[in-house]
């Protein structure tokens, strides 16, 4: 039996498991194993976990996910899976895994995931070593015109995301002409 997590933005994480391939979640809701496997992979599958416990990029397995903010998580074994549980926002990186560097210079660009600096216990990561090499020049002042972009693109990207999500759930064909 696989056992799987899945994260609800108002409710604690709760241990699941799928029984002929469907997830039974607290109040009644369901989602069948293809649905999480629809999901997209956050991180490249790598285990977000192993910049912080195991100090570099390991791949995840498809025996070990985690489902949150609507991305999948694989992990390298059971223990990181449990860990991401109690508490996902310390591990997750900065920028949404973007390259830091390229916030700073007015881009969004998407990065390497072997490419990666742990700084006072945050994970970013950076598109090519230049850029990672730009990034600990000045790291404070780049941390902070990084953060103010980011707050940018991630508005945008969430206006994004519910713009497709609304169009996929009307179902029925919009025409436009620019």
């Amino acid at each position: 039996m696989k056992t799987v997590l899945i994260f609800l933005i108002l409710t604690l994480p709760t241990f699941l498991s799928f029984g002929e391939n469907v997830l039974h979640m607290a109040e009644s809701k369901s989602i069948t194993k293809a649905e999480v496997e629809s999901l997209p992979i956050a991180m490249h599958g790598y285990d977000v976990l192993s910049y912080h416990v195991d100090s570099g990029a390991i791949v995840g397995s498809s025996k070990y996910q985690a489902v949150y903010n609507g991305q999948r998580y694989l992990f390298a074994s059971k223990e990181n899976q449990e860990r991401f549980s109690k508490n996902p926002e310390k591990f997750l990186p900065e920028f949404n895994g973007y390259c830091a560097q390229s916030l700073v210079e007015d881009k969004l660009v998407e990065a390497d995931p072997k490419l990666f600096l742990i700084d006072e216990g945050k994970l970013y990561f950076f598109s090519k070593p230049q850029a990672l090499a730009k990034w600990q020049l000045e790291k404070e002042s780049n941390y902070t015109r990084a953060n103010k972009r980011w707050k940018y693109e991630a508005v945008k990207l969430a206006e994004q995301k519910e713009a497709r999500k609304k169009w996929m759930n009307e179902g029925k064909v919009q025409l436009f002409t620019f």
